[in-house]
Parts: structure tokens; C-alpha cells; sequence
């Protein structure tokens, strides 16, 4: 007689398998189910194409449905894109009570800019490749949209012509994503590889470099700083002091007349535009007797490029802090204490202001210096270094006041001492 064989149910088998052993291998996928606690709950442990390897609960009892769960998680984990990972980046930064005003405003900026192109590219098989194929999408015309607004009982619908993005909007774009990838390869189901976040950082670096040649490339090291002339500073001063004396009590042209301030106060301290200059408060600014008079000094100015630092400022700086002082109260800001000495008007209260490149940029399109300087608040800096080394002050002092390194002062300004020394021997008749 002959013996019927029933084939059994592979999940029944695995069951048995999961509820006499305590866990079981999968063969569908490098994953192991087990249970724990002798609470029933099944878990499972997940090896990534990596090596990594994570932990999770399957959030069921069931065997069939913790499989299917465990399964799903796999496939999901393993072909993350970076799209997702950065949504999961934006939520976490939404979610969080203590994100900055920065750390909120750069949502929008990944959600418009670099989601819709790394949403298609799995983490696994991300690369710094990447990085260069995102920069030619951005810089790509896009087309022309109309965007409506609701002001009031009205709507207003606006026309947008997007413009390509500038190297610097790409730049802080960059760091965008860095700083998403920095925050995703500390999770524990990391899958992104080793290094890859190194080279993203610094992408640059692998851009291909034109073949210029020998002499090409010495020009470019020893490239000169942009500076105004002696003419052109007393000039940009005069027309900055005359129109805050045409505006002065009249409460116009807050920002205009913040930014004449700042960029004379560059003029007479070599400071750096931005944090080092923006973060001064007035509990900084000390009268300091020099000569026979009185001269400013900042101790220490705002954390900038190479950290705080004490600041020793030409005579003219009690001027600009005492019309400084004016324009401050005439709006209504504090003027001591803890204060910023260039509060914004258009950030929060008390808030230093931000970027003024664009207005200074303006101020120098109407003295009809269009074009003149690549970036004309550090000119301001560079203007003031080359004054002081005119006067023959010793470069270890310039160094030591502006923050930076004699190395650096003989690289970009040896052409101002080269004159003094040409001048010296053709004076004495050699």
C-alpha cells in the first residue's frame, strides 16, 4: 500500500521553527526574526548591502505578518533615496522647538532646490558625481510661472522670471545638503558610505582644472587685493557723511544711512564685513587715549574668520560711533550695554543686521564705480592694510590688528612696499 506524502505549509514550518528556536533566518533577504521578553513580539535583525547592521520591531505577533512587515522595512531601508532622507531631515528640523531662524529657513531651500533632483538617486550609490550633476540642473533656465497672492480682500498675481543661481547660492545650497548627510549618518540605519560625505564636502576639489600655464598660474597666486584709491575713500566718506547729515532727525533711510556707518567704521578698523564687524556690541567699544587725544578701540569685535579680537581704530572712528549713537536713538534702539551696534530693523528685535552687500553695492553704482571691485566691502578691509603700510606701520602691527598672518600681509600686499622700497633707492641716488 502505498504512503500519501502531504507537502506542509512553508509559513507553518517557519512558525514552528521561530517558536522552538527563537528566531529563524530568512531567505528572501539577509534578515533574522526572533522573539523576546516572552512577550511575543517579534523583532527583526537587518544586514544592509553595507555590512550595517539594524534592529527594529516588526510591530506584530504574528509570524506571516511579521515576515511581510520585516520584508517591506528591507526593501524600504535598503532603496532610500536622498529625497526621502531629506524630507526626513526637514520634518526633524519642523519638529524640533529649539531650531534657529536659519536652521527653519533653509527647509524651503531644500524642499525647492534639492529635493525634486535627489529624489530619484538611491543613498547606496550616492557620490560627489552627484553634487556636479545637481549644480548643471539648478543652473539650467527654468520657465517663467505666475504665483498669486492674497493681500487683503484682493489677489494679487505676481509674474516670477527665476534667474540661474550664483556660485555662492549654490555654495550655501551645498552645505544645505551636508549638513542633512551629517545629520543621516548618525542615525542607525545609516546607509551611507564611508568617505562619501567627505568628498561631497569638499566637491570642489574634484572639479576639472583648466590647463593654464606656468606664468597663468603665478599671476593667479600672486593676484593683488582690490582696493580704492586715496581720491576714491575720501570720496566714498564725504558722500556717506553727506547724506546722513542731509537725513539726520528726519527718521528716513534707516538702512541706507546704517549701512554709511558700517562700511566708514570698515574704513577706520580693517575689520571683516559680516560676523566680526555685525556681532560688536556697545559694551565693546572703549575711548582709549592715543596721543593726545582720544581714540576708539573694540575689545573684543564679533566672533569672525579668525575669532575676537582687540581692534584699535583710526581717530575718525569717535565720529562715526557718535553719529552712530544718533541715528540709533533717533529710531528708538538701545545704545548700551549688551546691544548690537547695527541692529536690523527687518530681523527680530534686537537681531544684528544681516547681509549689506546689496545696499553698498548700490552706494557704489552711484558714485559711478560700477564694476570697479569684485567685492567692495572687503575693499573697505584691504583699502585700510594698504593705507597703514603706506605709512610705513610696521607689518607685524597691521597682522596683529587686522587678524591675520605677516604671511598673508607680504603675499597680497608686497606691491605696496615694493613702491616704498623703489621710491627709498631712487631718492638716495643709487
Amino acid at each position: 500500500m502505498r504512503r500519501r506524502v502531504y507537502q506542509s505549509d512553508p509559513i507553518a514550518l517557519e512558525r514552528t521553527q521561530l517558536e522552538t528556536y527563537g528566531r529563524i533566518a530568512l531567505d528572501e533577504a539577509p534578515i533574522t526574526l526572533y522573539t523576546r521578553d516572552n512577550t511575543g513580539a517579534i523583532y527583526s535583525d537587518m544586514v544592509s548591502p553595507l555590512g550595517r547592521r539594524v534592529r527594529c520591531s516588526t510591530k506584530a505577533s504574528d509570524y506571516e505578518t511579521a515576515k511581510r512587515n520585516a520584508l517591506e522595512q528591507w526593501r524600504n531601508w535598503t532603496n532610500e533615496s536622498v529625497g526621502s532622507i531629506l524630507e526626513r531631515y526637514t520634518a526633524q528640523i519642523l519638529a524640533s522647538p529649539n531650531s534657529t531662524t536659519g536652521e527653519s529657513s533653509s527647509v524651503s531651500v531644500i524642499r525647492k532646490n534639492l529635493i525634486p533632483f535627489f529624489k530619484t538617486i538611491r543613498i547606496d550609490e550616492l557620490n560627489y558625481k552627484h553634487v556636479f550633476q545637481w549644480q548643471e540642473w539648478r543652473k539650467k533656465p527654468k520657465p517663467h510661472y505666475t504665483q498669486n497672492y492674497q493681500r487683503g480682500q484682493n489677489v494679487l498675481t505676481y509674474d516670477f522670471k527665476p534667474k540661474v543661481p550664483k556660485d555662492s547660492t549654490l555654495k550655501r545650497e551645498k552645505v544645505y545638503l551636508v549638513q542633512a548627510l551629517g545629520w543621516y549618518s548618525y542615525q542607525t540605519d545609516s546607509l551611507l558610505k564611508e568617505g562619501v560625505l567627505k568628498e561631497i564636502r569638499s566637491a570642489h576639489e574634484f572639479q576639472p582644472k583648466s590647463r593654464n600655464s606656468k606664468k597663468q598660474k603665478q599671476e593667479e597666486a600672486g593676484r593683488f587685493r582690490d582696493v580704492f584709491s586715496e581720491d576714491q575713500r575720501r570720496q566714498l566718506i564725504d558722500h556717506l557723511a553727506d547724506f546722513e547729515q542731509k537725513y539726520l532727525g528726519a527718521k528716513k533711510h534707516y538702512e541706507k544711512r546704517l549701512t554709511g556707518f558700517y562700511v566708514r567704521l570698515l574704513l577706520t578698523s580693517g575689520m571683516r564685513p559680516g560676523r566680526e564687524i555685525g556681532e560688536i556690541k556697545w559694551s565693546n567699544i572703549y575711548n582709549v587715549p592715543i596721543g593726545d587725544g582720544l581714540g576708539i578701540a573694540i575689545r573684543p569685535c564679533g566672533n569672525g574668520k579668525t575669532g575676537p579680537r582687540d581692534v584699535t581704530c583710526f581717530p575718525d572712528a569717535i565720529n562715526i560711533i557718535d553719529g552712530l549713537k544718533a541715528l540709533l536713538e533717533e529710531f528708538g534702539f538701545s545704545t548700551d550695554g549688551q546691544s548690537y551696534i547695527f541692529p536690523s530693523r527687518r530681523r527680530q528685535v534686537g537681531e544684528p543686521i544681516g547681509n549689506i552687500n546689496g545696499s553698498f553695492r548700490r552706494i557704489i553704482k552711484n558714485l559711478g564705480w560700477d564694476n570697479l571691485v569684485e567685492q567692495p566691502l572687503y575693499a573697505c578691509r584691504h583699502t585700510y592694510i594698504t593705507h597703514l603700510l603706506t605709512k610705513n606701520i610696521a607689518v607685524k602691527a597691521v597682522a596683529i590688528n587686522c587678524g591675520t598672518s605677516i604671511e598673508m600681509i607680504e603675499r597680497f600686499y608686497s606691491h605696496v612696499k615694493s613702491r616704498d622700497v623703489m621710491s627709498t633707492i631712487y631718492n638716495n641716488g643709487f
